[in-house]
Formats: C-alpha cells, sequence, structure tokens
C-alpha cells in the first residue's frame, strides 16, 4: 500500500500450501479518489479508494470438500503517512475474495458469506519518551524552588531567631537577681 507516492505497507513474503501448482500473481491497483487528504479527516480509514493497494490473486486447479488452504501475507510498515495525514492512528481495510469459474462450479444457497470477507486493522503510532530529562528537570525545578522559599523567609526573618536574645536576658535577670539577694540589707 502506498499513499501520496509514501510507503505505508511493503509485502515482504506470501507464504501458500506446499502445492507447488498453486501460482500467484501480484497486481497494483491505483486509486479511485485522488484527494486523500479530505477522506482521511473525514474518516481515518486507509483503502484501496484513496491509497494504492496491492492485489494478489491465486490460481487453485483443484480443491477438495473441506480442504483447508491458509496463506500467510507478511508485511512492514512505515509511519511516513503520519507527517502526510497529520493522524497518530489509521483504520487499515484488508479484503479477501473468492471467486470461481461459475459455469463449472456452484456456491451452495446461504453460503454467500463465505465468499468474501474484510479485516480492518487499527496502526498507531506510539512514541516513547525518555523520562530523564524530565526526573532532572523536575529535581533542579524543585531545588530551585526549596532555595527562592529558604532565601524568602531568611529575608522576612524567619530564622533570626530570639532564643540567644532570651538567653542573654535570662542570664541578665539571674545576675541581677543574684545581686538583689547578695546585697546588704540596711
Amino acid at each position: 500500500m502506498e499513499l501520496n507516492k509514501e510507503s505505508v505497507w511493503n509485502l515482504t513474503e506470501v507464504t501458500y500450501p506446499q502445492d507447488l501448482s498453486i501460482q500467484c500473481a501480484t497486481e497494483r491497483k491505483e486509486p479511485t479518489h485522488s484527494d486523500f487528504l479530505t477522506h482521511i479527516q473525514k474518516s481515518p480509514v486507509l483503502n484501496c479508494s484513496i491509497a494504492v493497494c496491492l492485489r494478489i490473486g491465486c490460481d487453485i486447479p483443484t480443491f477438495k470438500i473441506q480442504e483447508e488452504i491458509n496463506f500467510i501475507i507478511k508485511g512492514n510498515f512505515s509511519f511516513g503517512w503520519v507527517s502526510q495525514t497529520l493522524q497518530k492512528k489509521l483504520l487499515f481495510v484488508s479484503s479477501a475474495k473468492i471467486s470461481f469459474n461459475e459455469l463449472k462450479y456452484s456456491q451452495l444457497p446461504g453460503q454467500e458469506a463465505f465468499l468474501k470477507n474484510q479485516v480492518e486493522t487499527v496502526v498507531e503510532r506510539n512514541e516513547i519518551h525518555n523520562p530523564i530529562p524530565l526526573i532532572l528537570g523536575s529535581t533542579v525545578g524543585g531545588l530551585l524552588l526549596l532555595a527562592l522559599i529558604t532565601l524568602g523567609l531568611y529575608k522576612l526573618g524567619f530564622f533570626k531567631r530570639q532564643y540567644k536574645d532570651m538567653m542573654e536576658g535570662k542570664a541578665e535577670e539571674a545576675d541581677l537577681k543574684n545581686e538583689d539577694s547578695l546585697a546588704p540589707i540596711s
């Protein structure tokens, strides 16, 4: 998938059963709408109407009753679309469809739901932040605030205790009492 020539999802591998008779081909499908920004701003859904898609078609020559075939499609997401869409989260739509020669084969009534399926994947870019600058900044800011509070209290005289003066005053009172008790009575 590409959005405005920016890769969104790169196909790296298509794995299918060990049956070597299965042949798969890929085809680029151009978007039907050219203005992807207005579409993304209305609804953050990325599908083939606004993005270049990759269609993978596999021809399965024989298929037995109750046979199961698994296809594994691997790829890598890139986040270049974040700068274009200004979205942190997008909903990617992938779909699968089974088609067959209707002249040769038929589908049982009520089984049409199994012919087409769609998967929606929400992709969100999470940024991991380094907490060290926040911790250091908070510590230095706290120490500066403590220093400013201490300086303000010092300027207001909070730390100039009267204890020293009180002790000197008690000493003087004690001396006066001692002098009074030692003075001759006349």
